[in-house]
């Protein structure tokens, strides 16, 4: 009995000894499946990202900027074992940008240059991805306009290389901003007519994502006012508030307060413009009062201060 458990282990440790020697083989190469003739993939866009677009805003003023806005790039981290060269195309921009908002516009041949080979890239030997720049200048642009550019994979120039089917396509969407633009946190007071001039505070924080957006040099709207609920009522004043603030670059003084999309109306300045309506640079807040459904009764004081970029 003993001799035939001792056979018993040995075969058992024969048999574990050939696995281990089979797959380590398999591992690395030697046996199993020939994979050196599987096609490798090719994408664009940004490593450790899986977005499918990406969003620049440019300083709105006179000057040549180049950034990379995307790159080509094999997936999986394969570096290139040959020169791999990428035609890129833009064709049917103009349906896709469509497709994600209708106000979107493709960004104009005249208004950027591409770097240095115009739509076509090359993956360097041992690389594994390759940038893509693009020179523009944002004083072309209209602050008021999202431009787009939708890039495609047209083709490759080496049969051992796919063409993404989830990457194969990449939206690169350019605007302008002055330096009033991004995201605000604030506080202030609300004062309703009829209510002997209450003030009745509000604020938010950044979480709050309360934007002021660019729309000329010196014009910024923001996309909601906070409001505030009147004491001892379940109901909000200053409904449909969309204020814009027109500043005077030179000073930073506020010059004007304008309604903006659906708003109600608006007055400025108000109290004789005693108030001092104004963009502080070293700390980045807009001070400004401004009145509300042009009544002599009803104004909001905001104070904004800077939280960051849009995104």
């Amino acid at each position: 009995m003993n001799r035939i458990f001792k056979y018993a282990v040995a075969g058992s440790l024969v048999l574990g000894l050939a696995s281990c020697l089979k797959d380590e083989g398999f591992d690395n190469g030697t046996t199993g499946h020939d994979l050196s003739s599987v096609p490798k993939i090719i994408e664009i866009g940004f490593k450790n990202e899986s977005a499918k677009t990406k969003t620049f805003a440019f300083n709105f003023e006179d000057l040549a900027v180049e950034r990379t806005i995307f790159y080509v790039r094999l997936a999986a981290g394969t570096v290139a074992q040959e020169d791999i060269t990428v035609t890129l195309d833009t064709t049917g921009t103009a349906a896709a940008l469509a497709a994600i908002n209708a106000n979107y516009e493709p960004l104009p041949a005249s208004f950027f240059t591409t770097t240095p080979t115009g739509f076509t890239v090359t993956i360097p030997k041992g690389q594994s991805q390759v940038g893509f720049q693009l020179k523009t200048n944002a004083i072309q642009f209209d602050p008021s306009t999202t431009y787009g550019l939708v890039y495609k994979i047209k083709s490759i120039s080496s049969p051992n290389y796919n063409i993404s089917g989830n990457y194969g396509a990449y939206t690169v969407l350019f605007g302008a901003k002055n330096k009033y633009d991004g995201v605000y946190r604030g506080k202030g007071y609300g004062f309703l007519g009829g209510n002997t001039m209450a003030p009745h505070l509000f604020n938010w924080d950044c979480n709050f994502d309360i934007n002021l957006i660019t729309i000329s040099g010196n014009e910024v709207v923001m996309d909601a006012q906070p409001l505030y609920r009147a004491p001892g009522t379940t109901t909000y004043g200053f409904s449909n508030v969309i204020p814009g603030f027109r500043f005077d670059n030179a000073t930073n003084k506020v010059i004007g307060v304008f309604p903006a999309g659906a708003s109600v109306a608006m007055n400025f300045p108000v109290d004789g413009g005693t108030y001092d309506s104004r963009y502080d640079p070293a700390t980045k807040t807009i001070f400004v009062s401004f009145g509300v459904n042009n009544s002599a009764t009803w104004r909001i004081i905001d104070t904004l201060t800077y939280c960051g970029p849009r995104g």
